[in-house]
């Protein structure tokens, strides 16, 4: 079936797409590439009603549809490539379309059931963060996902979104390609082998060395590796060590102490990875030779060659080397290249020109892709503020996940928060999903079960919320920096690193300092973003401080305060259920800063004032000069420290090259 060229209106292209079969979203241009509206995934928009300042893109959920995205083309094509694909050929079969010459979106019809999106990262330069090579695209019927349509403008380039090949009715488009569908629905086991591909640098240099080695024919055109490989599997190798098989795909180490089978067959069934601890735990796949090497030869790749090689009948065919490297060398010896860095630095200029601005999550609360602290008292009510965080970033369309390990009452606080500030809206549509128990999440296993979890549901969060540290970390040293840090790895690696996404964590304020997290300073310091929430005593106010992000400047303190909610139902005993829900409102102007308090300070205030007076142009005062004056007014040396500590924090003085700077005014009495 021919099909019109299409039209270079908005109004006049989305008619002729929604003629197509296709169902449209629509939003205004200046929204960037999705729309804002609440459920907008729930209904399609007439096209009849969409105007000249609209942009509109294609709503997968109510069409049928998906697309490949293809953000990085070369590398994409190298994905393809190891797929078995060939990109023109896609292209031609399909509808394709791009907003960049160095992009290409292409629609298929999407698979039964529907899947969620899954978007492929990879880290290319470890100085900065990785990037997207390409996305698969779809959602279930009513949920949000969608792709920007010709002829939208581009919010980057201001230009039109262009066709590269004619458009096909909906009724005809062809269905994923099989490989495709079969990365799609085991993205958790394709996801690392398709970064292996590309040669993410987080992947280790043991690795790309593995990578060589594997294809490396020894002298006489005859691969050691190669015969191995063909003559065993991973499995036999790990059961002869003493792994114990734990169904088809999983086996449990011999010494392990979670008793969670760690290791996983891939699904080339050529390899498997290893997350649970042990001499094959180091974020890389290994074969049937690899495994050998480092369980029966302590990692010594001479010895297992020549081992393996004596087992196979290979010896006299084939001269095996008696060198350590990974590489196998030829008769003649040739230079070995230095290998490149994984350090790459990066001219001033060219970060400058990247022009960058902050990502919001939620504007002036909650940046994307960061790792963030909110820490507050016990009945600081710092649950309540990540739930209400959480509830706005879900209604504005973003998947989240919430991990509560602080007992029940999550429903009640959302039920409350739904009522009092969403009442129109439709729980059920909102992109969110929950865990109610706690798990150790210092534990590398229970970390992918969770993203396992995550994955199975086709969803792709952009907020993780975590509540509470001490509940998702039993055991865990808590003043420990170093377990705290690995912790804080953990989560920025496997959940903020994986799904792009901001992980908020929520914990517990010192027992004496109610300014910072309670434990290791790495808590503080190994964070991106941090909030402290304070609640005076006696008080239903509570403000969160917003002092520290990781690309915004300083903000001042939000503030909410709290009501009681009746949920209109009774409990067992026959009283009222409630629940407690915040209102923002406006933080409140500090009632008192720091004070001049005692004779000793009020002595030096008196001290410094007078010392003004007589030099009223000197801002400057030596440190002999602030010494001597407090000891001429009787504050002796085991005061003085303690004196003029309460001077800076008042502001009074400021640290300078020599003694300090003075701001006599605020020493007014």
């Amino acid at each position: 079936m021919s099909t019109p060229a299409l039209a270079s209106a908005v109004p006049e292209a989305a008619r002729q797409w929604h003629a197509l079969g296709y169902t449209l979203a629509a939003w205004p241009a200046v929204d960037g590439k999705a729309p804002r509206a609440r459920r907008w995934g729930a209904t399609g928009a007439d096209p009849d009603r969409i105007g000249s300042e609209e942009n509109i893109g294609l709503n997968h959920g109510l069409s049928g549809t998906c697309a490949l995205d293809l953000d990085d083309l070369p590398r994409s094509i190298a994905v393809l490539e190891f797929l078995g694909l060939d990109l023109e050929v896609l292209q031609r079969s399909t509808t394709a379309w791009r907003g960049n010459p160095e992009r290409l979106k292409l629609v298929f019809r999407a698979p039964s059931p529907a899947l969620g999106v899954r978007k492929l990262k990879v880290c290319i330069d470890p100085a900065r963060e990785p990037v997207t090579v390409l996305e698969l695209r779809g959602a279930e019927r009513g949920k949000q996902a969608q792709d920007v349509l010709p002829p939208s403008r581009h919010p980057d380039t201001g230009k039109p979104y262009e066709l590269v090949t004619p458009v096909r009715p909906a009724a005809e488009l062809p269905e994923l390609p099989a490989q495709l569908l079969e990365v799609w629905r085991d993205w958790s086991s394709w996801e690392p082998i398709l970064r292996r591909v590309l040669g993410d640098q987080r992947i280790t240099a043991a690795d790309a060395a593995h990578t060589r080695s594997t294809r490396a024919p020894l002298a006489g055109g005859v691969s050691v590796i190669d015969a191995f490989n063909a003559r065993h599997t991973p499995g036999e190798v790990l059961e002869r060590n003493g792994y114990e098989r734990h169904g088809p795909r999983r086996w449990l180490r011999p010494d392990s102490t979670t008793g969670v089978p760690g290791i996983v067959l891939l699904p080339d069934e050529r390899a498997v990875r290893c997350y649970g601890g042990g001499a094959l735990d180091d974020e890389r796949p290994h074969d049937a030779f690899d495994c050998y090497r480092l369980l029966e030869h302590a990692g010594d790749f001479a010895a297992a060659v020549r081992t393996a090689a004596h087992e196979l009948g290979l010896e006299r065919a084939t001269p095996v080397p008696t060198i350590t490297s990974a590489v196998t060398k030829p008769p003649s010896p040739a230079p070995v290249e230095k290998p490149r860095s994984r350090i790459q630095l990066r001219h001033l200029a060219e970060i400058v020109a990247e022009r960058r601005t902050v990502r919001w999550l939620l504007p002036k609360v909650l940046e994307a892709d960061v790792l963030a602290l909110l820490a507050g008292r016990r009945g600081s009510f710092k649950s309540f503020i990540a739930l209400d965080w959480a509830l706005r970033i879900a209604l504005r369309g973003s998947p989240v996940v919430i991990l509560s390990g602080e007992g029940a009452g999550l429903d009640r606080r959302t039920d409350a928060w739904m009522r009092t500030h969403a009442p129109e809206a439709d729980l059920a549509a909102l992109p969110m999903l929950a865990l109610e128990r706690a798990v150790n999440l210092s534990v590398r296993d229970v970390l992918v079960d969770v993203t396992n979890a995550i994955d199975e549901a086709n969803i792709t969060p952009a907020l993780i919320l975590v509540d509470t540290f001490s509940k998702y970390s039993p055991g865990l040293d808590e003043n420990s920096n170093a377990e705290v840090a690995q912790f804080l790895a953990g989560l920025s690696v496997e959940l903020r690193e994986r799904y792009g996404c901001t992980v908020l964590l929520v914990a517990h304020t010192g027992h004496g300092d109610q300014k910072r997290a309670r434990g290791a300073s790495a808590l503080g310091a190994n964070t991106d973003a941090e909030f402290i929430v304070e609640r005076p005593e006696g008080t239903d106010t509570v403000t969160v401080s917003r002092s520290r992000y990781k690309d915004s400047p300083e903000l001042p303190p939000l503030a909410y305060r709290t009501e009681n909610i009746d949920l209109g139902r009774v409990d067992e005993e026959g009283a009222r259920v409630t629940s407690l829900v915040l209102h923002s409102i406006d933080a409140p102007m500090p009632t008192s800063g720091p004070r001049i308090i005692g004779k000793n300070m009020s002595a030096a205030a008196a001290a410094l004032r007078e010392w003004s007076r007589s030099r009223p142009d000197a801002i400057h005062i030596t440190t002999a000069e602030l010494t001597a004056l407090l000891d001429g007014h009787g504050i002796n040396r085991k005061r003085r420290l303690e004196v003029i500590n309460g001077l800076v924090n008042l502001r009074a003085l400021t640290a300078a090259l020599g003694g300090y700077t003075l701001d006599a005014s605020v020493l007014k009495p």
